[in-house]
C-alpha cells in the first residue's frame, strides 16, 4: 500500500542521507581535525616534559635521579603502583609516555628510555638520531629530549580524545537518524496524503461512482496530478451522464414512431381501422423517421471511432454555398424568407468531402429556415481566414437562450423540446455537423441573442 511503501521509502532515504553525512563528517574529522588535535596534544606533552626537566635541573643542577622523580610524580597522579620489593640493582621504574618521550644527558646517554628503540644507559654519539631534540637552559646544553617518530602510537590523551570523539559521533548519528525518521514522516505527508486521496477516489470510480473530486493542496506535481484527476473524473461523469441521457433519448425517439406503427397495424389487423393509402403513408413516414435516426446514430458512431469515410477532393467554397442555397431556396420562398450570399471571390480552395460538407451547410440552413419567421432573412457568407476559410450561416430568427448555447452541439439536445419533436427532427443534426467539421480538421461555433437571431461560424483549413 502507499502508506507502507512510499512513506517508508522516503523515511529510509532520509535515514540513509543522515548516515552518509554523519560518516562523511566522521571521516573528515578523523583525517583533519584528529590530526591537528593529535599534533597539538603531542606539542603540549613535549612542552610539559621540557618544563618538568628544566624545573628539575634548576632545583638540582643536574639530571641525576630525574627518572625517579618523574616516577614519583606519576604515582602522585594515580599512575602505576610503586614496586617496593624491587631489588637495588633492578631497573628503575619506567616514566610515563615511555614509548613517546625519552631523555638523554648532554653526553648522549639515555637516562629516560623510550622503548623499543632507546634503552636506559644506552650511549649515543654525534651525529645523534633524528629523535634527539636539543634542550638548553640559559644557553647551556643540559640534554636531549627523545621524541618518537612512530605516528601509529597514541598517547593516553590522544586515545582519550579519539574515544570521546567516537562517542560524540555515535550520539550524533543516533540524533541524526532520529531526526531523519521524524523529518521523513512529516515530509512524506504532503506527498502520501494526496496520493491516498487519489487512491481512494480511484477505487470509488472503479466501483462505479465516477464523480469524484480530490482536494488540491499545492501547486506542484502532486497538485497538477490532482487537477488532472479532477478533470478526468468530471469528464467521465459528464460523459456517463450524456450516455445515459442519450440512451433514454434514443429509447424515447424509437418508442414514439414504433408506437404509431404498432397502433395502426394492430388496428388494421383487428379491422378497427380500414387500410387506406393515407394510413400507409403515415406508417411509411414513421419508418423513414426511424431510418433517418438510425443513419444519424451510425454516422456519429463512426465519427467517434475515427472511422468515418471521407471522399476528400479539391472544393470551391462558392460552389458549395451555391449548391446549398439552390437546394433550400424553394423551402425559404414558402415563408417569404430571403437568402443572401456574400462570397469573397479571393478565398482559397479547400480539401473536403463535398457530400459531407453539403450535409453540414444543409442542416444549418434548414434549421435557420425553420427558426426564422416569415419575411425574415438568412445570410451565407464566406471569407478568407488565417490559414483557411470561414463560412457563416446567419439568420434573423428567435435566437437561442444563453444557457442553452453550451449544449446546442450535444446529442439529442433540443432548445424547444415540443417544437423539435413535432418537426420530426432527431436532435442529432448539430452534433453530426460538429463531428463532420472536426473530421475535416475544422471548427464550428455558435453565437446567438434571443430576439436577434443566430450565427454559426465554420472554419475549414485551406488546401495545402
Amino acid at each position: 500500500m502507499i502508506k507502507s511503501s512510499i512513506r517508508l521509502k522516503l523515511i529510509l532515504s532520509y535515514v540513509a542521507i543522515a548516515l552518509l553525512i554523519t560518516i562523511a563528517l566522521s571521516i573528515f574529522a578523523r583525517w583533519n581535525l584528529t590530526g591537528d588535535v593529535r599534533n597539538l596534544l603531542r606539542e603540549q606533552a613535549i612542552l610539559n616534559f621540557e618544563n618538568t626537566i628544566i624545573d628539575y635541573y634548576e632545583d638540582t643542577g643536574s639530571l641525576v635521579g630525574f627518572e625517579k622523580e618523574l616516577r614519583r610524580k606519576q604515582d602522585r597522579k594515580g599512575g602505576p603502583p610503586k614496586n617496593d620489593d624491587a631489588k637495588p640493582n633492578s631497573p628503575p621504574p619506567q616514566p610515563p609516555n615511555r614509548s613517546f618521550l625519552g631523555l638523554a644527558d648532554p653526553t648522549g646517554r639515555v637516562i629516560v628510555e623510550m622503548t623499543p628503540k632507546f634503552d636506559t644507559d644506552e650511549q649515543f654519539s654525534p651525529p645523534y638520531p633524528d629523535e634527539f631534540q636539543l634542550l638548553e637552559f640559559n644557553g647551556e646544553t643540559i640534554g636531549y629530549i627523545i621524541v618518537s617518530k612512530d605516528k601509529a602510537f597514541r598517547t593516553p590523551a590522544e586515545s582519550d580524545y579519539i574515544s570521546r570523539a567516537n562517542i560524540a559521533f555515535g550520539i550524533g548519528s543516533i540524533i541524526a537518524i532520529t531526526l531523519a525518521v521524524f523529518l521523513g514522516f512529516f515530509m512524506s505527508r504532503p506527498i502520501v496524503n494526496p496520493l491516498m486521496s487519489l487512491t481512494k477516489a480511484s477505487q470509488a470510480m472503479a466501483a462505479g461512482d465516477l464523480e469524484q473530486q480530490v482536494p488540491i493542496e499545492a501547486d506542484d506535481e502532486i497538485g497538477q496530478l490532482a487537477t488532472a484527476f479532477n478533470q478526468m473524473s468530471g469528464d467521465l461523469a459528464e460523459s456517463n451522464r450524456q450516455r445515459r441521457q442519450m440512451t433514454a433519448d434514443i429509447a424515447h425517439d424509437l418508442r414514439s414512431p414504433l408506437a404509431v406503427i404498432a397502433g395502426y397495424i394492430e388496428s388494421m389487423r383487428d379491422e378497427v381501422l380500414a387500410p387506406t393509402t393515407a394510413r400507409f403513408d403515415t406508417i411509411y413516414s414513421e419508418i423513414e423517421h426511424l431510418q433517418h435516426l438510425i443513419s444519424d446514430l451510425r454516422t456519429l458512431s463512426r465519427a467517434d471511432a475515427g472511422e468515418l469515410p471521407l471522399n476528400l477532393q479539391q472544393l470551391n467554397p462558392q460552389e458549395l454555398i451555391d449548391r446549398t442555397i439552390a437546394t433550400f431556396r424553394h423551402q425559404a420562398e414558402q415563408k417569404n424568407i430571403e437568402i443572401e450570399a456574400n462570397i469573397d471571390v479571393q478565398i482559397p480552395k479547400i480539401k473536403g468531402d463535398e457530400e459531407r460538407l453539403a450535409q453540414v451547410l444543409g442542416n444549418l440552413l434548414n434549421n435557420a429556415i425553420r427558426h426564422t419567421p416569415q419575411n425574415g432573412a438568412i445570410r451565407l457568407n464566406s471569407s478568407k481566414a488565417e490559414n483557411g476559410v470561414r463560412l457563416t450561416v446567419e439568420d434573423t430568427g428567435e435566437g437561442i437562450p444563453a444557457d442553452a448555447l453550451p449544449h446546442v452541439f450535444d446529442r439529442f439536445y433540443r432548445v424547444d423540446e415540443a417544437r423539435q419533436q413535432n418537426s420530426g427532427e432527431s436532435g442529432l443534426g448539430l452534433a453530426i455537423a460538429k463531428s463532420l467539421i472536426e473530421a475535416h480538421g475544422g471548427t464550428i461555433e455558435v453565437f446567438s441573442r434571443v430576439g436577434f437571431g443566430t450565427r454559426f461560424d465554420i472554419f475549414l483549413p485551406a488546401l495545402a
